[in-house]
């Protein structure tokens, strides 16, 4: 680990004003709260500033405060415990997030503003024997290699995924985040603060040189309802294999103002507008889960991974495609099992039946085998087979999004072994 010179500002003031000098002076700066992610990228040899302001023992932006018409500001110093703990009631979304991040000692010392602005976990970025494209290199080399737990949604110039789980709660409550550099601060949307690689591929915020978060603002509407949810390997500390947040306004018995939003598969938060729309204006119950409206529009998005079990890159645009999900009439669940081919030693047409019941929505599917263009198959119908190009050592899953009863699941998955 490089030394550096360790900055004790005594106000925010003094903190923007000494990250302005050191960029006007040429010198590398870096602000730290905890203090837990940016220790990590030091031993790792991501990151070797000149100089490192501690805000950590600064005594303001430290609190959470509700206002009057009940929503809340929450200090960018505040800890990721504390927000778990005092905001259950009122933003259970952003309390769970919080809560299932890390493990306690480090939410008990972690910032909310700290857990929003940390990079990306992609091993490529991480490691200091690889050169990629957001750290100036020519490729990101997750495309093309281990990429298992990369984005599979706008993915075309970089495949990482944004970290935060309270980032994920926040844009679905339409939060706005309230900024502080030497020249002025501004407040930016959730939605806003968080930035694809196409637009800047060396930051993953809209943060600029010497801007640092000082207060995180989310509003309270009237009957305000949310909630989060994380899958992860193991119940313990564990990153995410993907996780989602929901908020909306009950309104005359019916949601309004859906906002759903996917995180750990994209490189920000990713709206799931389709399926917001399925929800708004409906009342949320059973039965909206087994209606016929609560499928009609779903979408349908093939993961094609190699034999290593990784992501092969995929044009954004092709990924989505419209159809209506696989649907039971007596629970309103998708039916379907894995599948696996007879061992193949080349490419081979084959065929794969989709197990779906009689009565149930056809279903576009899509492919798209390495080496190969991405092209649409025919509709499913209920019963009979598809057939299926299958280029063997790759793994085809078929996966319906958007269905409330089921959320995101593989229906039916090929596997041509070599």
């Amino acid at each position: 680990m490089k030394s550096f010179e360790r900055v004790q500002p005594r106000s925010w003031d003094e903190a923007a004003s000494a990250l302005a000098a050191a960029k006007k002076a040429g010198v590398s700066a870096e602000a730290k709260g905890a203090g837990t992610e940016l220790l990590d990228r030091l031993k790792e040899y991501n990151l070797a500033p000149d100089q490192v302001i501690d805000l950590r023992r600064l005594n303001s932006h430290n609190s959470i405060r509700r206002n009057s018409s009940g929503g809340t500001s929450i200090g960018a110093l505040v800890t990721l415990a504390s927000v778990a703990s005092d905001l259950k009631a009122d933003f259970p979304a952003l309390a769970d997030a919080c809560e299932g991040a890390a493990t306690p000692q480090i939410r008990n010392a972690a910032t909310l503003a700290g857990n929003l602005c940390q990079r990306p976990r992609c091993w490529y970025f991480r490691s200091s024997e690889f050169q990629c494209l957001k750290k100036g290199g020519v490729e990101c080399l997750a495309k093309s290699g281990e990429n298992e737990f990369h984005a599979i949604f706008g993915n075309n110039t970089c495949a990482i995924v944004h970290p935060s789980a309270a980032g994920v709660a926040l844009v679905a409550l339409n939060a706005r985040i309230e900024t502080l550099a030497a020249g002025g601060g501004r407040t930016l949307a959730a939605a806003d603060f968080f930035v694809r690689p196409e637009v800047e591929i060396f930051a993953e915020n809209a943060l600029k040189a010497g801007e640092l978060v000082v207060e995180i603002h989310v509003e309270k509407p009237q009957a305000l309802r949310s909630a989060y949810r994380k899958i992860k390997h193991k119940q313990a500390f564990d990153w995410p294999l993907a996780d989602a947040a929901v908020a909306w306004r009950e309104e005359g018995g019916v949601a309004k103002d859906v906002r759903i939003v996917i995180g750990s598969a994209a490189p920000v938060p990713w709206r799931a507008k389709a399926a917001e729309a399925l929800v708004e204006g409906k009342r949320i119950d059973a039965a909206l889960a087994d209606s016929e409206t609560a499928i009609q529009g779903s979408q349908a998005l093939l993961i094609v991974r190699d034999a290593n079990g990784n992501v092969d890159s995929l044009p954004e645009q092709y990924l989505m495609i419209d159809g209506a999900c696989p649907h039971a009439p007596n629970d309103g669940r998708v039916v379907g099992d894995k599948q696996a081919f007879s061992k193949q030693p080349s490419s081979v047409s084959t065929t794969l039946l989709f197990p779906i019941a009689a009565g149930a929505h056809t279903l576009a599917v899509v492919t798209s085998p390495l080496g190969q263009g991405l092209r649409t198959c025919a509709g499913h119908t209920p019963g009979v087979a598809t057939s299926l190009t299958v280029e063997a050592g790759h793994r085809y899953e078929v996966w319906v999004f958007g269905q409330p009863s089921d959320g995101l699941r593989v229906v039916a998955a090929a596997i041509a072994a070599p």
